[in-house]
């Protein structure tokens, strides 16, 4: 069970130089060591996926054929892609986490009150669906005239295998809105 992660880091602070390494571990096998699987560098944020490409080909092959390590056959499942709200709606060319239609697990609408981005709407939500988003069904999900993710190629649930970040679930947003009641 692979869980990955890929993520922008910058190199300099004089410079907009930046690496956008692609982090790997075994989640099934203990002790978790992480490592990397590739490592690229440019100047400001990548926009160019040619490096995601090679990730997402080498996986998919071992998707399908597996691994032999030691004499032994292993299967290779994807677990999840592991990544902050910036870094997955690049590499699953959707809308930023501050766009209309931003949320990777509803189809709610947001809303503009002239300072920020409002989603007001709690209850019965229109989920996401790995067959809704691979349709897209709903088009301002999607980066307008993008190419498609090279992890459509994959056969992974591409809702489910990318859980909310740490940031929207509790690690700022959540305090936030705890603390306004």
């Amino acid at each position: 069970m692979l869980t990955w992660n890929n993520d922008g880091l910058p190199l300099f602070k004089s410079m907009r130089q930046s690496a956008w390494p692609i982090l790997c571990c075994i989640s099934n096998l203990k002790p978790v060591h992480v490592f990397v699987v590739l490592l690229t560098a440019g100047v400001g944020k990548l926009t160019n996926l040619d490096y995601v490409n090679e990730f997402t080909s080498e996986l998919k092959y071992l998707m399908a054929e597996g691994l032999e390590f030691g004499g032994q056959h292993f299967r290779v499942l994807m677990n999840a892609a592991v990544c902050d709200a910036p870094a997955r709606a690049q590499i699953k060319h959707t809308m930023n986490f501050n766009a209309k239609y931003r949320c990777g697990q509803c189809e709610t609408e947001g809303f503009h009150d002239g300072w920020r981005m409002i989603w007001p709407k709690t209850t019965n939500l229109v989920l996401r669906t790995n067959e809704s988003f691979r349709q897209k069904v709903q088009p301002g999900h999607h980066r307008p005239n993008a190419h498609h993710s090279p992890l459509l190629d994959l056969n992974i649930d591409m809702i489910h295998a990318f859980p909310p970040d740490f940031m929207h679930q509790g690690g700022g947003c959540m305090i936030k809105i705890l603390l306004w009641s």
